[in-house]
């Protein structure tokens, strides 16, 4: 990754994080958990959802003085505290996979301030450790934070972690962030809201 192309990146990640927290934290309640079908997951959920991947992933960059960093999700034990049943948070407590039903009923159990706090912290841990990033960090390997696969029933289950670098880490918080933008994005405009984040 050159050093233009790392740059870009980081600047990016920052400005999606900022972007999903402005057309997140305008919302009423309603809004935040309202979904246009059975299939769909709430706004509250895509914004939880990506803040459990910022948190996953601020745990991927190189150790700060020695300490190897860990999620707030675990230090502050954030599942028990908002009395969630981690078994129902798909793999790595994450959300992927999730049932449709208790995808919808988590932003609720959680609350839309809750959510939106977890989100502003952990993006905040990624973005501060994005200032330390160098190229010559890109390649320190780590395990994949895309650590899940889809089992032979069709179910997403944790995989065994799978060493990656630093650079595809980037990438991949990145372009996921990107999607549950445009998500987020979409079901604003179809209530009737200003959808775009660019503005």
């Amino acid at each position: 990754m050159s050093d233009t192309m790392l740059v870009q990146t980081k600047n990016g990640i920052r400005w999606i994080h900022t972007r999903l927290l402005a057309v997140s934290e305008d919302l009423r309640e309603e809004q935040f958990l309202w979904r246009p079908g059975p299939m769909a997951p709430p706004i509250g959920w895509h914004l939880w959802h990506i803040a459990r991947w910022a948190d996953r992933f601020q745990t991927m960059f190189p150790p700060a003085d020695g300490v190897q960093r860990r999620q707030l999700w675990e230090v502050e034990g954030l599942a028990q505290q908002w009395d969630l049943d981690p078994s129902t948070l798909g793999p790595l407590q994450s959300g992927e996979g999730m049932d449709h039903e208790a995808a919808a009923r988590l932003p609720r159990q959680i609350g839309r301030d809750n959510i939106v706090d977890y989100a502003r912290r952990t993006f905040d841990l990624v973005d501060r450790d994005l200032e330390l990033v160098t190229e010559a960090d890109v390649d320190w390997v780590r395990p994949n934070i895309a650590a899940w696969k889809v089992d032979e029933d069709g179910r997403v289950v944790a995989a065994p972690a799978a060493e990656t670098p630093l650079a595809t880490d980037l990438y991949y918080h990145y372009r996921h962030a990107a999607r549950h933008l445009g998500m987020i994005e979409g079901l604003r405009g179809v209530q009737g809201l200003h959808g775009t984040a660019s503005i």
